[in-house]
């Protein structure tokens, strides 16, 4: 599993709200020392750890929570094997599998709307690998 599931996401989402802009250290910390299973979404919370781990949620972007940047969300996307470009000169970004060519390629003005398709399309090549 390289992707969270909506249950992942909207537990992420009711934990960062609960405990504000430190809410990943939070919960680092409550992973690292069993504390996680006192929180009301713990078991799915103790599943993301076992699924996607620390390492993965310091790079994941939480849409609604996190002010993204083109950096994190290039540090998200590149963990899921999708390049992101900006198109300086066309004020766009350039999404597409690794190796992809022109044909994979997806163009968005918007850096929310880029991260949702990188996260779609590699969604969509782990469906066809497996």
């Amino acid at each position: 599993m390289k992707q969270p599931t909506p249950d992942m996401v909207e537990a992420l989402k009711t934990f960062a709200a609960r405990y504000g802009r430190t809410w990943r250290t939070d919960l680092v910390c409550r992973w690292m020392n069993g504390r996680d299973d006192y929180e009301p979404e713990g078991p799915t919370l103790r599943a993301i750890r076992n699924n996607l781990g620390p390492v993965w949620l310091d790079s994941y972007c939480l849409i609604g929570v996190d002010r993204l940047t083109f950096a994190a969300v290039h540090r998200e996307l590149a963990t899921l094997e999708i390049v992101i470009r900006k198109r300086d000169s066309a004020g766009e970004f350039r999404v597409n599998y690794r190796g992809g060519d022109e044909a994979t390629a997806s163009y968005t003005p918007d850096l929310e709307d880029a991260l949702g398709t990188g996260r779609a399309m590699a969604a969509e090549r782990d469906r066809r690998q497996a």
